[in-house]
């Protein structure tokens, strides 16, 4: 674009037509433009999204004879198209990304390995019932529950038995297997965009385009009124041990385990932050109640559906748990009583792992 133009204005004057050169300045705002911006787009939204990444600049060994940079150096041209390619990558949906085998892997062996832990926590649960309702003999039963609740959940080897046969998500709620569940699934799921998209540029997604991955890669729904909220950043507050959002304008989601991390780790986690939450209830903190719609979480667990998140502060359909019927039977050890209350529920523990 020049940045003054001459144009010939034709008048009248007394019968004899004479030409008048009238000189034409750009304002500031137009000198800053190097390029316009159609009315009418040069192709679709959805071609442009399928194509962007490959666009480049014509180059001598494409056969051109010649290739003439009018209007900025040829260097400038590149990173105004790189910078613009870059900007695409940050806010577009990858609409043709599918879900690689490591995905289906991973996925496949989390599902079994979840419901053998359900399927244990309800064989203790009736050994425990048998137990109460026999004649006590003595009260070694009474000692081991007491003692379980002071174990330091990172040092237990394995999940399933704290050393005493008890589960470590014995005292597991529907609230605490679902946290359990997203907590996988979004640490999954950032792992697997990584690895399937390969593109060194783009190593995670804004939280605009998570219910778009989430259905395409577990095939159901993730929708927030399930939960009782209404914005994912609070939400991710819950599991901020494994998965937070990065500040910034595009809000990326970000892994905080590594890809490798075992399956009992997610556990720990959950169990670390029930813990948590029921020493705050203990002391009256019922800000660390969780409103969880058990039927709408099942179901999201259950049927797949189309991905949403749903703007719905304070939604309840079909009922929340209530403070009673969350709370768990517990007896909480001495050392508990100088211990101060984190107020993020996962913070302490954001960068563990063990193997």
């Amino acid at each position: 674009m020049m940045l003054k133009w001459v144009a010939t204005k034709k008048d009248e004057i007394d019968g004899a037509k004479t030409d008048e050169a009238v000189q034409v300045e750009l304002t500031e705002d137009e000198k800053k433009t190097w390029y316009r911006n159609p009315t009418v787009p040069d192709i679709s939204e959805e071609d442009l999204k399928a194509a962007y990444a490959s666009f480049v600049l014509p180059t001598k060994e494409e056969g051109f004879d010649d290739i003439s940079f009018l209007w900025q150096p040829e260097g400038s041209c590149s990173k105004l198209l790189r910078d613009w390619i870059m900007e695409q990558k940050l806010t577009q949906r990858v609409e043709d990304l599918k879900p690689g085998d490591w995905f289906k892997e991973q996925w496949t062996a989390w599902q079994k390995q979840l419901q053998e832990w359900k399927k244990k926590q309800g064989e203790w649960k009736n050994a425990v019932r048998k137990k109460e309702l026999a004649p006590k003999k003595d009260d070694d039963a009474d000692k081991v529950q007491m003692n379980a609740e002071d174990i330091d959940v990172f040092q237990v080897e394995d999940v399933c038995d704290i050393g005493s046969g008890e589960p470590l998500f014995a005292n597991f709620a529907y609230e605490d297997w679902a946290l359990l569940s997203v907590r996988f699934e979004f640490h999954l799921l950032l792992h697997a965009f990584r690895r399937d998209l390969n593109d060194p540029d783009r190593q995670s997604f804004g939280e605009a385009h998570l219910p778009f991955y989430y259905q395409k890669y577990f095939k159901k729904n993730f929708n927030m009124a399930s939960y009782n909220m209404s914005k994912l950043s609070d939400f991710v507050q819950l599991i901020t041990d494994a998965v937070s959002i990065e500040d910034g304008s595009n809000a990326f989601l970000k892994c905080n385990l590594p890809e490798d991390a075992p399956l009992g780790n997610f556990v720990k986690l959950a169990e670390d932050h029930r813990r948590e939450r029921q020493r705050r209830l203990d002391a009256g903190d019922e800000t660390a109640q969780l409103k969880f719609t058990q039927q709408a979480v099942q179901q999201q667990a259950q049927r797949p559906g189309v991905a949403q998140v749903a703007n719905r502060p304070g939604h309840s359909a079909g009922g929340a748990s209530n403070f009673q019927a969350q709370k768990r039977p517990y007896q909480a050890p001495a050392a508990y009583s100088n211990k101060q209350a984190r107020t993020n529920y996962g913070g302490g523990y954001a960068g563990y792992y063990r193997r």
